[in-house]
């Protein structure tokens, strides 16, 4: 029998008479997770077996797939191993809602999207108001490696990949990411840096059917009128309670090289209004991932960013901030390894409040892992839990960890593995459970 919950969100269970139309009396669990009246957590994080690519995987992104009545899909987009065309997959994860332990990630369907130059990324994102629909980009070999962006479906039968027409986004060589507005359907950001000096650009678009419209490119400003930015090292997330704000994350040469900005932008139709940018406590960083910032999906107006600290021995370092419209205030950075780290993610539970998982990816001579870290949150206070490594041959950057809309606890890892040497750096996905109690 499951632990007795005895409260919940702080309110007594005797005094809670029902939750989405259970009665206290019937209720065992929530989304598969028991409560026991804590938030520590202490045990072990049930996971998937691993699933391996079997080719150079440098560059790319994966979503969790919205369809009525299915919670175990996952669209993901990199490059073939020729380095010369965008790949996109259909992934079945582990039982009927992907969070079974021990199971295997199994390739659903597979497309080509188009040309890719093997220095620049892929990248999709999911609309959670459409099912079956996403937005996925790509830097066209075939055209300048100009950035192209276009509307995918899967159909629900057989799970294949149908696309609207591409729409360039920008003439230059670009590396870029997309996020999609998780409020309003068919909306979504494009970010995007272009070559040396590493100007920033953004560009706001919205999807009719497949037929996409684009805003005009926008480069990115340090406020609103401000100075304009410079940076690499993208990642651009949707704020899943407000329609039209998103989250901006680079590292800039300059003025001041290696520091990490967050900074908050909002949309307006296709018109984007750029918050300040800010540093997490002043520190400077070092990151390559997407997936180093993130919207705290339980907790509205809170975001979660990582990074190696640069002037802390890199140790990879978590920090939250709360943001009052575009401004940010930051907490206190905590370091949640004491070993040098290149790059790190984070994510946020959908379902379990104030938790989620951090990753830290490649260290020194001898601690050269992938290792998932637990965390739970008090305010901007975080305390780390259960670890677990991924692999101990973990290659730089590229990796994100993302969380499941549709299954408590649930998280995609994916990163790169160098135990390989035909291909190196071959990808690796792999599933995470929240363990502990809550």
């Amino acid at each position: 029998m499951a632990n007795e919950v005895t409260s919940v969100n702080g309110i007594a269970i005797a005094n809670i008479t029902s939750i989405n139309g259970i009665t206290d009396a019937n209720l065992v669990e929530l989304n598969g997770i028991e409560f026991t009246g804590t938030t520590t957590i202490t045990e072990d994080m049930p996971c998937s077996a691993e699933y391996e690519y079997g080719v150079s995987t440098s560059r790319w992104s994966a979503a969790w797939l919205y369809r009525s009545g299915v919670n175990n899909k996952v669209l993901a987009t990199y490059q073939d191993a020729a380095n010369t065309n965008a790949i996109i997959e259909v992934l079945t994860l582990p039982g009927s809602d992907g969070a079974t332990a021990g199971g295997s990630i199994a390739v659903s369907s597979t497309a080509t999207f188009g040309a890719i130059h093997a220095n620049y990324q892929t990248a999709v994102d999911t609309d959670p108001n459409t099912d079956n629909e996403a937005v996925v980009i790509h830097a066209d070999n075939d055209d300048g490696s100009d950035g192209k962006v276009a509307r995918a479906v899967v159909d629900a039968a057989d799970e294949s990949i149908s696309f609207g027409t591409e729409v360039e986004f920008t003439s230059n060589a670009a590396t870029a990411r997309v996020a999609h507005d998780k409020n309003r359907a068919g909306d979504f950001l494009i970010m995007w840096r272009e070559g040396n000096p590493y100007p920033l650009y953004v560009r706001a678009g919205t999807t009719s059917g497949t037929t996409i419209t684009l805003g005009t490119a926008t480069r990115v400003k340090d406020d609103d009128g401000g100075t304009d930015m410079s940076g690499y090292y993208l990642g651009v997330k949707a704020d899943p309670n407000n329609a039209g704000k998103y989250i901006l994350h680079y590292r800039t040469p300059t003025p001041d090289p290696d520091v990490i900005y967050c900074q908050v932008v909002t949309v307006s139709g296709t018109t984007v209004t750029f918050g300040a940018a800010s540093a997490p406590g002043g520190d400077h960083g070092y990151n390559t991932t997407d997936a180093a910032v993130t919207w705290d999906n339980k907790t509205a107006n809170k975001i979660h960013t990582c990074y190696s600290d640069i002037n802390n021995s890199y140790y990879p370092t978590i920090c939250a901030g709360t943001v009052d419209g575009t401004d940010i205030t930051w907490g206190t950075p905590e370091v949640f390894e004491s070993v040098y780290s290149e790059t790190c993610s984070v994510s946020s539970d959908f379902f379990i409040a104030n938790a989620g998982f951090a990753v830290r990816e490649k260290g020194d001579s001898g601690a050269r892992h992938t290792k998932v870290f637990a965390w739970t949150i008090d305010g901007t206070d975080y305390t780390m839990g259960t670890s677990h490594e991924a692999s101990p041959n973990a290659s730089t950057g590229g990796g994100s960890i993302v969380a499941s809309p549709q299954a408590a606890g649930l998280h995609l890892l994916l990163y790169k593995d160098n135990s390989s040497t035909s291909p190196a750096y071959e990808g690796r996905l792999i599933t995470y459970l929240l363990g502990g109690t809550y």
